[in-house]
């Protein structure tokens, strides 16, 4: 019998985008959320009963900086509207729309959700939304000022599918305001028509629109430029020529989210933009160098992390299904070897390469301790020999630097924190240098080699050596790693590591002592079932910090 609640199961659901405690790296609509609707309907057992308390919930956690995927919650809002149309009230299908509203941070998530739940409602097609979201969608709009209402449109036209021009003619929105009217006038109509009518007092919006308007069609550079740094624009709203254009990317460098920016270095490489002493290539290392900037920003250490062995590695690897039909078909197509290195190629950028450090160096912020759990925590790392193994979702990176890149994390975010590495049957304690290099640390966690590992071990180690641990966190390179145990050593799998952390939790005692397991290279590590205190982490992804914090300080259980 399930001892885990529906709203235990839709707080893990929305933290892990799991109903098991379980979360998987990478975008959640290539594997959960295909089956979502088969998956949830005790999401409506809440939500008959206590439709306020579901509300709250999701609002709760959108408010929370810990939550890894904004994604989730405009799932769990269309599903959940699409299952009440038929039989809830009218308040119940209002409220639910009009969440979507007060959640959503931008107008492309808000485009997200109505996305999702045309595609979740089986009654519903493109040409048609309900009263329900259309209504919502004018609130999203009259919650606009006409000048921001002018900037919204003229940057983009829609959202994932969506127009404007859609759901303005399907929720029949009508403005009181002159102003207003006069913009959805322009966006049905284009500005031609839109300058035929009365633009008494509407100058300033006037002026908006022929920016957005010339920066799209504009083929000269130095103009170009200028609107970019006037609008705050960024290159989907410039014309394409300019793609390898030094200032055009020079402007637009200074309007983009740092991480953001990280993620444009390959692309920059292919480019040509990064050659020494270019504009992009000046303002890239003024950028990443900025203490003041990174600070800002906020940027996940990790995040910074993963970028920089793709940059190092020349982007990201290609699709493995592209690779094995280019390698296929080799033979008939032309320039074969050309189109596999258009893809990857290692750029030489020692500046670049540095100014990344720095970047990461700075990504902590004064007191990384914020950063932190609080907790105490045992670290305990797989150092087996698993030269080939990359990590599921980050394929540039080896599993041992990804269980490294997160040793490093806590020990610069943890006060009270223990590393241990598994030596075969035992675990042995090990000590990391966080002000060391990278390269040294790696290089000590290979001479460490050892040839399997007992995960249930390191409960045992933690009674022998009288540790009281608040977070084990356990490191297991692939589902390979578990299973080269020799067989006169092994035990009852996933059972006895649950026996193992029951006894630790006993004998201590410490009841509320948490387990998380994280599998590196492997996607399909079960979860727990129905055991409290436990989480499994599949893959490698930046979120990985925030999940655990989340699960250690009670976002979810």
């Amino acid at each position: 019998m399930s001892t885990i609640t529906d709203r235990t199961r839709l707080r893990r659901l929305l933290y892990l985008t799991d109903v098991d405690s379980r979360y998987t790296a990478g975008n959640p609509e290539d594997y959960f959320l295909k089956d979502f609707n088969t998956k949830l309907d005790f999401m409506l057992n809440v939500l008959s009963k206590q439709e306020n308390i579901f509300i709250d919930i999701l609002k709760e956690a959108n408010d929370d900086e810990l939550l890894p995927r904004r994604v989730t919650l405009f799932y769990v809002l269309a599903f959940a509207l699409s299952r009440t149309e038929s039989h809830s009230s009218n308040l119940t299908r209002n409220a639910l729309a009009l969440t979507a509203v007060h959640i959503s941070k931008s107008d492309e998530e808000f485009f997200k959700f109505v996305s999702i739940y045309t595609k979740l409602n089986r009654f519903n097609s493109k040409n048609k939304i309900t009263t329900a979201v259309g209504r919502a969608f004018n609130l999203l709009l009259e919650n606009k000022t006409p000048l921001e209402y002018a900037q919204a449109v003229s940057q983009r036209k829609g959202y994932h599918g969506w127009k404007y021009k859609d759901l303005i003619k399907l929720s029949h929105y009508k403005s009181k305001s002159k102003e207003k009217t006069l913009i959805t006038y322009y966006v049905f109509f284009g500005m031609k028509e839109f300058e035929d009518q009365d633009l008494t007092d509407m100058k300033e919006i006037h002026e908006i629109l022929v920016k957005w308007e010339t920066l799209k069609k504009t083929e000269d550079e130095a103009q170009a430029t200028s609107l970019v740094k006037q609008l705050h624009a960024n290159f989907s709203h410039v014309n394409t020529d300019f793609v390898k254009s030094q200032e055009v990317w020079s402007a637009i460098i200074s309007e983009l989210p740092l991480l953001e920016l990280l993620r444009l270095l390959p692309k920059f490489h292919r480019l040509g933009l990064l050659k020494a002493n270019s504009s992009v290539h000046n303002k890239v290392v003024k950028e990443l160098s900025s203490l003041e900037r990174i600070r800002e920003s906020k940027i996940d250490p990790m995040a910074v992390f993963i970028c920089m062995k793709d940059f190092e590695k020349g982007g990201k690897p290609i699709d493995p299904k592209l690779e094995v039909y280019l390698k296929s078909n080799k033979d008939t197509i032309p320039d074969f070897q050309e189109k596999i290195n258009k893809f990857r190629s290692e750029p030489k950028c020692p500046i670049i390469s540095c100014a990344i450090g720095k970047c990461l160096k700075f990504s902590y912020p004064s007191d990384p301790f914020s950063l932190g759990t609080g907790k105490r925590i045992l670290l305990a790392l797989d150092v087996t020999s698993n030269p080939g193994a990359v990590c599921f979702k980050n394929r540039n990176i080896t599993c041992l630097e990804a269980e490294l890149a997160l040793s490093l994390y806590y020990l610069k975010t943890e006060k009270n924190i223990n590393v241990a590495k598994f030596s075969d049957e035992d675990v042995e304690g090990l000590e990391l240098d966080k002000n060391a290099s990278f390269a040294e640390n790696l290089q000590m966690l290979k001479n460490c080699e050892s040839e399997y590992l007992r995960v249930r071990a390191v409960f045992d180690w933690a009674l022998e050596n009288n540790k009281t641990v608040d977070v084990f966190i356990c490191f297991v390179q692939t589902f390979q790693s578990m299973h080269s145990v020799p067989k006169s050593m092994r035990t009852r799998g996933w059972n006895s590591i649950k026996d193992g952390l029951a006894k630790y939790q006993k004998k201590k005692p410490h009841p509320s002592a948490k387990f998380v397991l994280i599998c590196l290279g492997s996607h399909n590590i079960p979860s727990f079932i129905d055991v409290s205190n436990t989480l499994t982490i599949c893959g490698f992804s930046p979120e990985i910090p925030k999940v655990i914090k989340a699960f250690v300080t009670g976002s979810f259980k």
